[in-house]
């Protein structure tokens, strides 16, 4: 392989992982949003109904976003409170 095949084929994989890195960084963002909700929920001043809409996509997210899954894991909930 020469050297400009090899350039190209680490460019990629940097690419990758500066994507998965920021769509991770998205979705951390998304997950805090989704914290606040539950906590205003858990106090009673969050509409039951949006609140489920959001568990609905928590649910959709982990069970289907191996991304997320993976982060949350290695991160063990990128810090959100206990409750959450």
């Amino acid at each position: 392989m020469n050297d400009e095949r090899v350039r190209a084929w680490a460019r990629i994989a940097t690419d990758a992982a500066l994507e998965r890195s920021q769509y991770a960084r998205i979705q951390y963002l998304n997950f805090r949003i989704f914290e606040n909700a539950f906590l205003q929920y858990r106090r009673g001043t969050y509409p039951i109904e949006e609140w489920r809409r959001y568990q609905a996509i928590i649910t959709r997210i982990l069970s289907s976003d191996a991304v997320v899954r993976d982060e949350v894991q290695e991160r063990r909930g990128w810090r959100f409170t206990t409750e959450f």
